[in-house]
């Protein structure tokens, strides 16, 4: 719901910049404050911090093949910034998809 928008972007966008762990913790404590209105944006926001899609992956991958292959980096840097926006836009679909299955009587929070 578009009332909790702005206060979970936040969080998200903390998930692709860090990691997800700091996120999850922030998602914790908007809950505990009761900051968050709604259910539905809890589990849609649960499922969108899934993943690994942050820049800390996306250095540790170029990083790591760099290393094997160091005249392909500049085409690392670029599929591997390709490759964070895909990941990131599944982790998106994935929260999608749990956004359109949840309902009032799920078992997910009570």
């Amino acid at each position: 719901p578009v009332e909790d928008a702005g206060i979970l972007s936040k969080v998200i966008a903390q998930r692709i910049i860090v990691t997800e762990i700091p996120a999850y913790n922030e998602l914790a404590q908007l809950l505990a404050n009761h900051l968050i209105k709604y259910p539905r944006s809890t589990v849609i926001t649960t499922y969108a911090l899934c993943g690994f899609a942050h820049v800390a992956s996306l250095a540790i991958f170029i990083g790591g093949v760099a290393a094997v292959v160091p005249e392909k980096t500049k085409v690392l840097t670029q599929i591997g910034l390709r490759s964070l926006i895909a990941a990131t836009l599944a982790c998106f679909l994935t929260a999608c998809v749990a956004g359109v299955f949840f309902t009032r009587t799920s078992i997910l929070l009570n």
